[in-house]
């Protein structure tokens, strides 16, 4: 079996295991979201504001290729009417990436050294107001 088949076998696996995990996972609370480590075609699911963000990566080159499905998060029986949309970014080992919301909260992304891992964490930002007086 050539490689090229054995990771695309492994990719499709964690995909289809991020898919039952989403449908079989409860909606976190964002103070419940510490940081995560995920692992080379290891599927991740996390809720981001009002966003389901489910997704993997593959290591190459020193480079974490990750791929990210994203769309309204599922209440109760309700079924999201719109479709995912599909994120592909990659982070080079050290480094690191974010998806943002307009909630205000957001995803960030490391790069391990030799792209052997990632750390997902759950950040939520928030703004103030200070009167000009």
């Amino acid at each position: 079996m050539n490689r090229s088949f054995r990771v695309s076998t492994r990719v499709a696996a964690s995909v289809a295991a991020a898919f039952s995990i989403l449908a079989g996972a409860s909606a976190a609370n964002a103070e419940d979201q510490g940081a995560k480590t995920l692992f080379p075609t290891h599927g991740v699911s996390i809720d981001v504001g009002s966003k389901r963000v489910i997704g993997y990566f593959v290591a190459s080159n020193n480079t974490c290729n990750l791929t990210f499905l994203m769309s309204d998060k599922q209440v109760g029986d309700e079924v999201p009417a719109n479709s995912a949309g599909r994120l592909q970014q990659s982070v080079a080992a050290n480094g690191k990436a974010r998806i943002d919301t307009a909630e205000g909260e957001s995803l960030e992304l490391a790069c391990q050294p030799g792209a052997t891992a990632m750390t997902v964490r759950l950040l939520t930002q928030v703004a103030s107001y200070k009167d000009a007086k």
